[in-house]
């Protein structure tokens, strides 16, 4: 399906699953039909499984919005707890369209107990309490983290929930690649998708562990785990032979909401930055010349002290701070955090490379122990060339086959809603557009 084909059948107030391999524009539709929502004034709720993932859409946790803790039972007494909180509670019973992105990581559990507290909070039966939902992720990508005890235990995905089913979604399926203009990548991307890697692009892959990096200080490293991402871009830092600079972050508003800010991003309250220092911008700013996933080199301090990195693409950018903000339901200000919007890039988790774009990286899928981080690492990359592989185990490009089945069936319903779409008569969608906006109390 085409990117407008899917905004359309979104505008017309269906449920929606909002799929599609990465570089696909799923992000894209999104933030198109968040315009599309704000422009007719109807109330949404931008939200994602994790606060990495939610600072890419300008939106919330899944947890934040509809006040989950630790604690993901949703008892009376928890109800009742909720609601006296009038800030979430406000917000849960205006809310008319909820967005959830990346999906493939959100617990079934979690899942379930969102589904539970709108039908609550908005005294419905429907499922999610009647609001349009709309979800969008790649199963492909990293799965949710189990915990022991889950009360799902038998469920890995929110597909398998009994929930899922209830929303009735009607999936948008799209297949054209904006991120990658590479063929051969395009088609490895698709076999390891489909779970058989041929010969040829196993030699790629083979050969891609031979290439010589041309500048190595330049090149983001990711990897499988956590524990040496620190010490790596310390001990990388602490070879920069000069001072630099540390900024502290800004903060105000309410403590609690400050520090969940830090908790879900990658925002830090000290950054020591060095002439020299590998750096990732962490925020959105296309007009400044940069996106979530933009690579560069500091090469200086401005005026006013701050950095100025030279990217990839020789471009200079002045790294101002930014804001991070927390918002009410109805756009007041709770919480916030002033900082730089960089990070020390020479090292990165695969998992906290989700969502982002990179033009060269070195991976090292020596441990990997999790299906789909083979497949979530190469993914981040716009073509072949700028992998640089340090190596690979058994592991690293399985995928769960329960989603090679699923795939299929998403596929084949995509197909269906497209076709169902195509055979509309124009003035028939235009009066069904028309007449969501105004059940959503939009104003046209």
């Amino acid at each position: 399906m085409k990117q407008d084909t899917a905004l359309n059948v979104l505008k017309s107030g269906v449920n929606i699953f909002l799929t599609g391999s990465p570089g696909s524009g799923k992000t894209f539709v999104l933030n198109e039909y968040i315009d599309y929502l704000k422009k007719y004034k109807i109330n949404l709720s931008i939200t994602a499984s994790t606060g990495i993932a939610a600072s890419h859409i300008n939106g919330i946790t899944l947890h934040s919005f509809v006040g989950l803790g630790l604690d993901i039972e949703v008892t009376d007494k928890f109800i009742k707890k909720l609601l006296s909180k009038y800030y979430i509670a406000s917000r849960l019973k205006k809310v008319r369209v909820l967005i959830v992105d990346e999906v493939s990581m959100i617990n079934p559990n979690v899942f379930c107990a969102v589904d539970k507290i709108l039908k609550i909070v908005k005294e419905s039966s429907c499922a999610f309490g009647g609001v349009q939902v709309v979800l969008s992720g790649d199963f492909f990508q990293l799965p949710p983290v189990r915990k022991v005890g889950d009360l799902n235990n038998d469920k890995k995905y929110i597909w398998q929930t009994k929930v899922w089913q209830d929303l009735k979604l009607s999936v948008c399926y799209l297949h054209e690649k904006f991120r990658h203009k590479d063929e051969d990548f395009i088609n490895l991307l698709g076999e390891i998708r489909r779970g058989k890697i041929s010969q040829k692009y196993l030699k790629l892959l083979e050969n891609s562990t031979q290439r010589k990096q041309n500048n190595t200080k330049k090149i983001t490293k990711l990897y499988t785990h956590n524990m040496d991402i620190d010490r790596i871009n310390d001990l990388e830092l602490a070879k920069l032979k000069n001072d630099g600079k540390i900024f502290q972050a800004g903060t105000r508003g309410d403590k609690l909401l400050v520090k969940g800010i830090f908790s879900s991003t990658l925002v830090r309250l000290l950054l020591k930055i060095k002439i020299g220092s590998h750096v990732i911008f962490i925020r959105n700013d296309e007009e400044a010349g940069y996106i979530n996933g933009t690579i560069g080199e500091v090469v200086g301090f401005d005026e006013s002290g701050y950095p100025i990195v030279k990217t990839l693409d020789e471009n200079i950018i002045v790294a101002e701070p930014k804001e991070w903000l927390r918002e009410n339901e109805s756009g007041e200000f709770l919480a916030g955090v002033r900082q730089i919007p960089l990070k020390l890039a020479w090292a990165l988790t695969i998992h906290k490379s989700q969502g982002m774009t990179l033009d060269e990286a070195v991976i090292d899928l020596s441990y990997a122990f999790e299906v789909g981080q083979g497949y979530v690492a190469l993914s981040r990359l716009r073509t072949l060339s700028g992998l640089f592989l340090e190596g690979i185990n058994n592991k690293a490009f399985e995928v769960d086959e329960s989603v090679k089945v699923f795939d299929k069936i998403l596929i084949r319903k995509s197909s269906n809603v497209e076709e169902n779409f195509n055979n509309k008569n124009i003035r028939i969608l235009e009066k069904e557009q028309e007449k969501f906006i105004l059940k959503m109390n939009g104003i046209l």
